[in-house]
């Protein structure tokens, strides 16, 4: 009745899958749990192996080749037994009756559920990691009711369930390389096929977290992303970042955001990877950046 599925990049899913095929199998339903490692050179071999001996219904593999993110998913898709899919992320961290709180939603197909995301409260000790911590805890910690009022802006590919036959027909945009904004066109496309969305509180939390460098290196492939999407025609105000910009945009200031952020990125940089980073410097991290970008297209 569900394929659970499991996209990794040289990471150990033990602990998740441990946790998976328990509560699976206290549910009572068909399953099967597929991971695969989009690293050809992944030293996972052996814990996958260790994987399928542990349990029976888990397969493990890793790609021959590195397909990206939305390829890996619809491979993992594609090989799928079962008709109803529950995507999580490596480093999802299952709370106690996880699969029991979505029983009534994988037994019911036609729509897609999203359970949502949770970040611990308690501030990590490493600097590093404030950053993310605090951008997850105040940006992507969102209670369902809230998530709900603009369901398709708010998909989130950590943890959801989805129909496979949906899955397996949604467009793959080219403009995208690499982390960032593959949510944001699965949600466009979704609301576009008319396919129902629900968010509900079942939130994952989560194992690791980017370090300050790691995670605007990633912030700055995402805002590439986004300003070819943008070029492309494919992007609206839903999408904040954007809505920011177009305001830049029609004052004339563009360029001069551009060019401060151009000049400052390090200093930024560093104040954003000490302790108790201001988000909003964030914010104008990420603005200037797509100003930039969209001055290169």
């Amino acid at each position: 009745m569900l394929s659970v599925l499991i996209p990794t990049l040289r990471y150990d899913p033990t602990q998740l899958v441990s946790a998976l095929h328990h509560q699976l199998t206290d549910a009572g339903i068909p399953f099967e749990i597929i991971v695969a490692d989009d690293a050809p050179d992944s030293p996972m071999g052996g814990v996958h192996t260790q994987l399928m001996t542990q349990f029976p219904k888990c397969r493990a593999l890793i790609r021959e080749t590195n397909l990206g993110a939305f390829d890996n998913r619809m491979a993992l898709a594609n090989d799928a037994a079962y008709g109803r899919l529950l995507f999580l992320d490596e480093d999802a961290v299952l709370p106690d009756q996880f699969i029991h709180r979505y029983l009534e939603h994988i037994k019911t197909k036609g729509n897609v559920v999203l359970g949502g995301s949770r970040f611990d409260s308690k501030t990590p000790n490493n600097p590093a990691l404030h950053l993310r911590w605090k951008v997850g805890k105040k940006r992507e910690s969102t209670p369902a009711r809230i998530r709900q009022r603009d369901p398709y802006s708010r998909f989130i590919t950590c943890n959801f369930i989805i129909d496979a036959d949906v899955m397996r027909v949604l467009p793959k945009h080219d403009e995208i390389s690499g982390y960032g904004h593959e949510d944001t066109m699965m949600g466009y496309d979704l609301r576009y096929a008319f396919v129902p969305l629900v968010h509900v509180d079942n939130p994952i939390g989560h194992a690791q977290l980017d370090d300050a460098e790691v995670f605007l290196r990633k912030t700055r492939t995402a805002v590439s992303n986004l300003a070819r999407l943008i070029a492309a025609g494919m992007i609206d105000e839903d999408v904040k970042l954007y809505k920011y910009y177009r305001r830049v945009e029609t004052t004339g200031m563009k360029g001069v955001l551009a060019a401060y952020v151009q000049s400052n990125s390090a200093r930024m940089e560093a104040r954003l990877s000490r302790s108790n980073p201001p988000l909003r410097l964030y914010d104008l991290y990420k603005l200037g950046h797509l100003c930039l970008a969209m001055k290169t297209l």
